[in-house]
């Protein structure tokens, strides 16, 4: 068998994150079709809505923290969920529900705005996706070498994990993350840069291309 290369293993990831992710894309595409085809509706935008976004009055320091609690409330279950069976489920399961929303966010605001709805859908998920997709790419990657670690251990059944006892059998899942401190850290940071850049300059952005919109 051909032997592949340092830089092929390392690009056989990055395809499989964008194939899937270009999957649940094309799902959403397509339900939204759906659901617009079964309600009868020229477009499933709601415009009371957007013209709320306008209007609505914010707390900042409110609105920071839940937004990036509920970040780490997903890399937390995500990361939990590694140390299971349903690591790689899981992280496919992900990848497919990202981008299943993107894909169904952009059908609907380009059903109804065609080129705007686009743009909409841009200012939606900028300036914060430019930290957000590094992170999430991490954490796929991460996904990725822990399914192969466990794969290799299954065929040269070098790691009986029937035979462990628990507390090392733990150690070793949490081990298999490949976390240390520095990590830790950078992905807290990343977090908190992510909400900082959602809530002030990506809030702005969105009312400002809404208000061009309208």
């Amino acid at each position: 068998m051909r032997r592949m290369t340092g830089k092929h293993v390392q690009k056989e990831p990055v395809v499989k994150i964008l194939v899937l992710f270009l999957c649940g894309a094309v799902l959403g595409i397509l339900f939204a079709h759906l659901v617009r085809i079964w309600s009868g509706e020229k477009h499933l935008v709601n415009e009371a809505y957007l013209e709320c976004l306008l209007t609505e009055q914010i707390a900042v320091p409110d609105l920071y923290f839940y937004t990036v609690w509920e970040h780490l409330k997903e890399l937390i279950l995500f990361f939990l969920l590694q140390m299971t069976w349903l690591s790689f489920p899981c992280a496919i399961f992900y990848l497919l529900r990202q981008g299943f929303l993107f894909g169904f966010l952009f059908a609907v605001l380009f059903q109804a705005y065609r080129l705007k709805g686009g743009i909409l859908t841009l200012a939606y998920y900028l300036p914060q996706c430019l930290i957000q997709i590094p992170l999430w790419m991490f954490c796929y990657y991460m996904a990725w070498q822990i399914w192969l670690e466990r794969k290799k251990n299954r065929e040269s059944e070098v790691t009986d994990y029937t035979k462990l006892e628990s507390s090392k059998l733990s150690l070793h899942k949490i081990n298999m993350l490949h976390l240390d401190g520095k990590s830790v850290i950078l992905l807290l940071g990343m977090c908190l840069i992510a909400g900082a850049l959602e809530v002030l300059p990506g809030n702005w952005l969105l009312r400002r291309v809404v208000d061009w919109l309208l």
